[in-house]
């Protein structure tokens, strides 16, 4: 087995083989992570829900809004919403880093004004950057729920573009409501 370039061997003590935790969860690819707080570490798919703007995150062609009028959708307010204000036909993003310690990540996506394609990249490798899902969203369809496997994903980004040329739109993710699970 190997960690990176090293490899790593088990450990045989008092008649039980251990083996290292974080590099057998890498190579079966299940996500794995250590809380520190309560010394525990999670192996697999978690099943509570953590919101995405508890880990981190770079807002990028986005804005975090705090006013209340803003971050309506729907007429519910979402608390904490990531705005794209003036989606066009050029790329927007905002960076998202589970760090590999999720599974699944579930997103609250609202369009206003144009059609939107909506593309969750994985950014793992800045070179060979991967579109892992992409999604039509329109004005009609309110606050989609998008859902994706990301297992082993450190770093995404969900990028934003108007469908057509010379058409405008306004993206909102409701970031609270957004969870890894």
């Amino acid at each position: 087995m190997k960690s990176g370039d090293e490899t790593l061997y088990p450990i045989t003590y008092a008649g039980r083989t251990y083996l290292p935790v974080r590099a057998v969860a890498e190579a079966l690819s299940v996500p794995i992570a250590y809380e520190a707080s309560t010394k525990t570490i999670y192996i697999g798919e978690r099943t509570e829900k953590v919101p995405i703007i508890s880990e981190n995150y770079r807002p990028v062609s986005s804005r975090i809004i705090s006013d209340p009028a803003q971050r309506l959708i729907n007429q519910e307010d979402h608390g904490t919403v990531a705005l794209f204000s003036s989606v066009i036909y050029s790329n927007s993003y905002i960076q998202l880093e589970p760090r590999a310690k999720y599974s699944k990540l579930v997103l609250y996506v609202d369009v206003d004004g144009d059609d939107v394609d909506l593309r969750i990249t994985n950014r793992n490798d800045p070179i060979n950057t991967v579109v892992m899902q992409s999604v039509k969203l329109t004005a009609a369809d309110g606050l989609k729920e998008i859902t994706l496997d990301i297992t082993g994903i450190q770093t995404l980004s969900v990028d934003v573009m108007t469908v057509e040329p010379n058409r405008q739109a306004a993206v909102r993710i409701a970031m609270d409501k957004s969870y890894y699970q």
